[in-house]
């Protein structure tokens, strides 16, 4: 498992982060606009550092390096402080397990992802909201997706 921090020498490029504030970190802005915060990372660099509270969380940007990190490497990288912190509050799913528990849920969930799967998905989804706008209601999808 990887977690070390690697101080660049005079042939490395540093890390840019973005500004935030002390304890908060760029937790307001993801608050106040999402897609402008991401979109203003991306034009800093391919891989650009923030704070999500007081945790530095580095964002890649470019396919191929989340290509890398989450299938090629995935095993490689731990998940880290953040993950001890919220394993209590979410529980042991996906997004925080590791190891042996972690391939085990990947391959319960592989025939949901896959493409004829994912193809049809979006007239799922749009049929969903139309029914739900029909009916005068919000369309929930973590309710509909969890049955």
């Amino acid at each position: 498992m990887l977690t070390h921090t690697v101080i660049p020498s005079s042939g490395q490029k540093a890390l840019p982060f973005i500004g935030g504030f002390p304890l908060l970190g760029n937790l307001p802005e993801l608050a106040r606009d999402r897609l402008s915060f991401f979109q203003r990372m991306a034009r800093v660099s391919d891989v650009c550092g923030m704070h999500f509270g007081s945790f530095p969380c580095v964002l890649f940007n470019k396919p191929e390096h989340i290509q890398s990190i989450l299938v090629k490497h995935a095993y490689d990288f731990d998940k880290g402080v953040l993950n001890r912190v919220l394993r209590p509050v979410i529980g042991d799913g996906l997004l925080v397990s590791e190891g042996a528990v972690h391939r085990y849920q990947r391959k319960l969930m592989a025939p949901s992802f896959q493409p004829g799967i994912l193809r049809i998905m979006p007239r799922v989804w749009a049929r969903m909201v139309n029914a739900c706008k029909r009916a005068g209601r919000r369309a929930r999808s973590s309710t509909w997706m969890s049955k």
